[in-house]
């Protein structure tokens, strides 16, 4: 009895397993990829045609049907298709402020441990100058030289080169 009422279970749950697959496989549709599924779904609107939309056919069309149309429908036609005449190019782009060219630099006194940012009006040394003399309250004739630390611990001289490789 065991063995004809689990049978009959297996049966029952293959019935039920099979007509489920078959009811999903009439509205899924697989694609090329095995991730993508298209699904169908029944419309209840069947007088309704379905609308292909074709640039150069849409425009002409779309003439001919505002002269058939009433007044109603031609204003919201407008509000959809407003008319090319008015607005046949887009405003004009505003072209960029050319700013001189800036660098952000990274300075600290040889006691400090916190570097500070600063930004170069213009990448020479003595724009580094002036921005050293703004940002730390010193005078430019009493910069000497500027030295960047390499990562190998060597001291290179800043010149005008050096600074435009950072911009």
């Amino acid at each position: 009895e065991r063995k004809m009422r689990d049978e009959e279970r297996k049966r029952s749950k293959r019935r039920v397993k099979n007509s489920n697959d078959a009811n999903t496989n009439k509205s899924i549709m697989s694609g090329s990829v095995g991730t993508e599924c298209t699904y169908f779904k029944n419309l209840d609107d069947h007088i309704t045609q379905p609308v292909f939309f074709i640039p150069e056919a849409h425009y002409s069309t779309l003439q001919r049907m505002t002269s058939s149309l009433d007044d109603a429908d031609r204003s919201s036609l407008k509000r959809l298709y407003p008319d090319r005449d008015q607005s046949s190019s887009p405003p004009n782009k505003q072209a960029r402020k050319e700013d001189p060219q800036r660098v952000l630099l990274y300075v600290r006194a040889a006691t400090e441990e916190v570097f500070d940012a600063l930004m170069l009006s213009s990448p020479t040394v003595s724009g580094l100058r002036d921005a050293i003399s703004e940002k730390y309250g010193l005078q430019k004739d009493t910069i000497g030289r500027i030295y960047k630390k390499c990562k190998r611990g060597i001291f290179v001289n800043m010149d005008d080169n050096i600074i435009e490789h950072y911009s």
